[in-house]
């Protein structure tokens, strides 16, 4: 029993229809203007082609979707820190020892592994495509070798389709590969018969042919497949079919137990699959730029050099332009004069100015570099203007951790736990519960941190208070507070005692206060006796 190949290439063909008709528009437009690298929206880009920059005239859209880029993958993911944890959700089963410490070597490991694959020179490009086009598409797959590999597609080569709560479950993606790839990877037995008769020479090996993956839900199956789910990686909970376009031949059925697909979006209509990005909102701003470069060039050039005039003479010279030529005049004739056309270059310069620093606001670049604006600024200033930067970032923030972060540490752990990578002796209290994902990135901490300094804060105007009257700290978890302003900073676990383990130093802490308080007690009672038995003789 197969999945309806043609029922697939229907339903990619739809998706794909529904992309055309104004996404790739406005992607073609983006790629002309800002991300000239990837042009080939409408599948025409020839390999070692050289990229049209025609339409070029201004940059600064383009550096300012790099910095942003460069900021995301340092704020979210920057590999020099840990940027998630594992939790439980459960306040109390976090704070037992042996479950902390079990979630602390996960997360450890989970990094590890991330660090050791592709995944941050991958997911720089993520970041790119989403700041770009809206949508970014990442594929993360098991590999054998460093365990996981990232694989980043760019959207006009994707196709996607949400579930009624919003969410991404079904991606096609199509490419191009060689006939000797598609054998590498599947197989010769997956080939249809014309590939497998005496035809099959090595100079059909380089043949291209079209290749469609398409992934989607099981529970789809009544709709795409003509039987019920197979065992094995055939009844897992996404399928997984690769389908040769061009005659409907299935290569390979497979599954996922996770979504392979990391798809976030940075903003999103309603009513709308895809993304909108900084970019479309900018690009008013990106075309505008790039008219008053090019005027500003004229202008540039009016100015230095100008058109010249010469009285008609009834002699046809060309005019040498070249430094230190010399061009003859008739005797009595004013010679050659430059033509004054009044152009000020610097005025293009202050507007053009203006209409840059628009296009860096759609980019955040103020709320991504607000510390190096100032350097004067007082710590409380910087966390007043980090929490300014983050409401206003907030919204896409939110999105990016739900529609990036928590996907891939969700397949990352699946993948870690089938193959008996993650910490051995899963501690039993964890059975049957839902571990969570807890967020720890620069721009979370930076998030929390505006809590600890309300904390601090209030700490700081108590100080004269517990000066005239101490007991007012009796109103205070004292404990609780440092476990609270030691979380929201990222004090990392494996430097606190666990709360059995303070419970014990206190404990011997006390006993020795006490045992050395029963041993005053009594040398102040022999001392006593002795003082008693001198008066008395």
């Amino acid at each position: 029993m197969k999945p309806s190949a043609r029922a697939l290439l229907a339903r990619y063909a739809t998706l794909e229809a529904e992309m055309r008709s104004w996404w790739k528009t406005n992607w073609h437009e983006i790629s002309q203007y800002v991300l000239a690298n990837y042009d080939d929206i409408y599948d025409t880009q020839v390999q070692g082609q050289k990229k049209n920059h025609s339409k070029i005239y201004d940059t600064t859209a383009y550096q300012s979707l790099k910095l942003l880029a460069s900021g995301l993958h340092s704020m979210l993911s920057n590999p020099s820190i840990p940027f998630f944890g594992l939790t439980t959700g459960i306040e109390e089963l976090d704070s037992d020892e042996e479950v902390r410490d079990w979630l602390q070597k996960a997360t450890n490991s989970m990094h590890s592994i991330l660090n050791g694959s592709n995944f941050q020179t991958e997911i720089h490009e993520t970041y790119v495509g989403l700041t770009g086009f809206g949508t970014a598409v990442a594929f993360i797959e098991e590999d054998k070798k460093n365990k996981v590999r990232l694989n980043t597609q760019p959207i006009y080569h994707c196709v996607i389709d949400e579930n009624p709560e919003g969410i991404v479950d079904t991606i096609g993606h199509s490419f191009k590969w060689e006939l000797r790839k598609i054998i590498k990877k599947f197989g010769i037995e997956s080939l249809p018969p014309k590939f497998k008769d005496s035809t099959l020479n090595s100079s059909r090996l380089s043949e291209v042919l079209t290749v469609v993956h398409m992934v989607y839900p099981r529970e789809d199956i009544r709709l795409f497949d003509d039987g019920a789910p197979l065992p094995g990686p055939k009844n897992m909970a996404f399928a997984s079919v690769y389908i040769l376009k061009d005659d409907g031949h299935i290569l390979e059925e497979s599954g996922y137990h996770e979504f392979p697909a990391l798809v976030p979006r940075w903003m999103k209509l309603p009513g709308e699959k895809l993304g909108r990005s900084p970019t479309m909102d900018a690009m008013p701003d990106i075309k505008m730029a790039n008219v008053m470069s090019r005027i500003n060039i004229e202008a540039a050039q009016l100015s230095v050099r100008p058109p010249l005039q010469r009285e008609d003479d009834g002699v046809n010279q060309i005019i040498n332009y070249t430094p230190g030529a010399i061009n003859l005049t008739r005797p009595g004739s004013k010679g050659i004069s430059p033509i004054n056309t009044g152009v000020n270059p610097q005025i293009g310069e202050k507007l053009l100015a203006a209409v840059h620093e628009r296009i860096k606001q759609h980019y955040y670049l103020n709320q991504l570099q607000l510390a190096q604006n100032n350097p004067q600024m007082t710590a409380t200033e910087v966390l007043q203007r980090t929490d300014e930067s983050l409401r206003i970032m907030a919204p896409v923030l939110s999105r990016l951790h739900n529609e990036l972060l928590k996907p891939l540490v969700d397949r990352l752990f699946g993948i870690m736990l089938r193959n008996n990578l993650l910490p051995p002796k899963i501690p039993s209290k964890l059975k049957d519960i839902d571990i969570q994902v807890q967020y720890s990135s620069m721009i979370a901490r930076a998030q929390k941190a505006v809590n600890a300094e309300t904390v601090t804060r209030v700490l700081g105007l108590m100080g004269g208070l517990i000066q005239m009257k101490p007991d007012i700290l009796d109103n205070l978890n004292v404990d609780e507070t440092f476990l609270y302003i030691s979380e929201i900073s990222g004090l990392p676990q494996k430097l606190l005692n666990g709360r059995s383990d303070t419970k014990k130093i206190r404990e011997g802490r006390a006993e020795v206060a006490k045992q050395q308080a029963q041993m005053e007690q009594a040398q102040v009672a022999a001392d006593v006796a002795q003082k008693s038995s001198k008066a008395t003789a």
